[in-house]
């Protein structure tokens, strides 16, 4: 499903998700996405997070990401944006996991 990009993916078997429930929050779920009610609006910013790492494989990781188009890149940095640190923190091992 290379040519399917991930974000939003699930909006591309929207009919099939139809034929396999009838639940109402995830067919909204499926094709609208899913929405955050904040309790205030985030800080807007021109100046992107620094990205601080000890993690010699996060730009490849970031790569990927774009690659899969999970992620998009800021196009216009003088516009104010949102910007978060959500991605940079160190995802917890499953058990068993070496890494």
């Amino acid at each position: 499903m290379p040519e399917v990009p991930v974000g939003a993916r699930l909006m591309h078997f929207a009919n099939r998700w139809l034929q396999i429930t009838s639940d109402a929050w995830v067919h909204s779920l499926v094709t609208q996405g899913l929405t955050f009610q904040f309790e205030k609006r985030p800080p807007l910013s021109r100046v992107p997070k620094d990205l601080v790492s000890p993690h010699p494989q996060l730009p490849d990781s970031i790569l990927g990401l774009l690659e899969k188009q999970a992620v998009e890149s800021v196009h216009d940095p003088c516009s104010p944006e949102f910007y978060s640190r959500l991605f940079l923190v160190k995802k917890k091992a499953a058990p068993g996991d070496q890494s």
